[in-house]
């Protein structure tokens, strides 16, 4: 029978690591917390594995819980679909946080090999367009301490993950074990040197350069209700009339570009429409660029898309490459099928193909939309192809009632440190907000509020090591975790032959 304070070790453990992601301010805590959780999976020798995953479930059920809260009319079908779907989540994202525990001992020195595991789940769980998912990552828990976050310009936010677990692994060894104690508390040393030392560096590092310019931006955030992007025929004239009327009152700002958030157009942008002529009208009446959300048709296919009207009378556009699984389309669907079949209300989008670089005078940048947001190696491929800022739209409304949005909100930060690129983030209802190539937040507006914003990016034309090189460190430390797994399996092979 568990005793009183194991039990309660193993619910308030995750509650703890929770709440360190929730009040993202005391986020350096997330280090202590995990190293606590691991002294709590060391207290049980049976059913370590049941209690491991038992503990990080509790985690991951109370940092999701916010898809039980969406902002939207759901039939009865749709609300218990979004049950399971919150349940089956948290079910994979503790299943993925536990697995380390369940093939490396805790108890010598193959726990060394699970910081290794945790930055290799985080690679492959970026890595594929259809089931791609790694939310809130244990880098996360470092925004608020631009110091500590510089290194991601070197391996990206996977790099800082594997710091994290490591310092909490090597808290758990200094405090568990005596005779290692001196050894564990140097390499903690040693390691905390390097990254202090390099974040006093690159903060004071001057990213600007010959090329570098000031681009006048202003992020326009209409705080548009949900309900209103549902019922999307009874509310068209009303949403254009809408983003006229704010891009009427923006067109006095000495602004180069004016950003609207995504899916802002009520109506198709790819078409002869008559919104579409008074966006091309007004860019070119005015001399402003204007970026914005909307939707494109093009061979029986609909992509979500955001829009560049040009002075010139031009258009560009970019498609959503990463689309939300299970959300905007069903993984796999253009592989088989019988996929193609189910329908439960969710929307039938086309991934794009190009990483797109909107250019034209002294704008060269990319746009990417919500969710591509938490893909490190996504965006670093805009800024290998030339971005030199970048642009996140986003629609926000959906889970403005709990976490979901300020969670979304935290992989701007790393975006730009990874890149050393000025990230400008423009969201309905917020937050939409600007961040430069350090991972400062320079301005950020209030959640549910109408806001015009005029504010001046600088553009980077330099590449990061980490984007350079297309994570090299990370294939690095995935050959090393491969070699570190054969040779687990092997010494247990041999002893059990022995």
């Amino acid at each position: 029978m568990l005793s009183f304070i194991k039990l309660f070790s193993i619910f308030f453990t995750p509650v703890l690591l929770f709440l360190s992601m929730k009040f993202i301010d005391i986020g350096f805590f997330y280090i202590i917390i995990f190293s606590s959780i691991i002294f709590t999976i060391s207290s049980f020798k049976r059913k370590r594995n049941l209690i491991t995953f038992i503990i990080f479930f509790i985690y991951w059920l109370l940092t999701l819980v916010w898809i039980l809260n969406l902002n939207v009319d759901l039939t009865n079908l749709q609300k218990i679909l979004l049950f399971f779907g919150w349940i089956l989540l948290s079910g994979l994202c503790s299943l993925l946080y536990s697995l380390p525990f369940f093939i490396f001992s805790i108890e010598n020195f193959e726990i060394y090999f699970i910081p290794f595991f945790y930055m290799v789940i985080e690679i492959l769980m970026t890595s594929t367009r259809d089931l791609s998912f790694i939310w809130i990552p244990p880098s996360v828990s470092l925004i608020k301490y631009p110091l500590f976050i510089q290194t991601a310009d070197i391996g990206g936010s996977y790099l800082l993950s594997f710091f994290v677990i490591f310092f909490s692994i090597l808290i758990f060894k200094f405090l568990k074990v005596r005779e290692t104690r001196k050894i564990n508390f140097l390499i903690f040393l040693i390691l905390f040197i390097f990254i202090f030392y390099y974040g006093i560096f690159s903060l004071k590092r001057d990213f600007e350069s010959a090329n570098t310019k000031k681009i006048k931006v202003v992020l326009i955030q209409p705080n548009l209700e949900g309900y209103m992007k549902e019922s999307y025929d009874e509310f068209i004239d009303y949403r254009i009339n809408m983003i006229k009327s704010l891009l009427e009152a923006s067109s006095n700002l000495d602004a180069d570009i004016l950003i609207f958030p995504e899916t802002s157009s009520p109506v198709y942008l790819s078409g002869g429409n008559l919104f579409r002529k008074y966006l091309i009208e007004f860019a070119s009446k005015n001399k402003k660029f204007i970026l914005i959300g909307g939707l494109r048709y093009d061979r029986n296919n609909d992509y979500n898309s955001i829009f560049l009207f040009k002075p010139d009378l031009s258009v560009e556009y970019y498609d959503k490459i990463r689309l939300v699984p299970f959300v905007e389309h069903l993984p796999y669907d253009n592989r088989y099928s019988f996929i193609k079949k189910i329908d439960y209300g969710q929307g039938v989008y086309t991934p794009g193909e190009n990483y797109k670089v909107f250019s034209s005078g002294n704008l060269k940048f990319s746009g990417y939309i919500c969710f591509e947001s938490i893909f490190p190696s996504l965006i670093s491929k805009f800024v290998k192809n030339g971005a030199s800022f970048l642009v996140n739209v986003s629609e926000d409304i959906w889970f403005i009632k709990g976490d979901g949005l300020k969670q979304h909100f935290y992989s701007g930060v790393l975006r730009s440190v990874e890149t050393r690129r000025y990230l400008v983030r423009v969201s309905n209802p917020g937050i939409s907000a600007v961040i430069d190539w350090y991972g400062n937040i320079l301005y950020t507006t209030q959640k549910g509020k109408q806001q015009i914003s005029y504010q001046n990016v600088k553009t980077n034309d330099r590449l990061t090591f980490f984007v350079s090189s297309d994570n090299i460190l990370g294939k690095i430390f995935i050959y090393i975790f491969v070699v570190l797994v054969f040779i687990k399996f092997s010494w247990r092979y041999d002893g059990s032959k022995g």
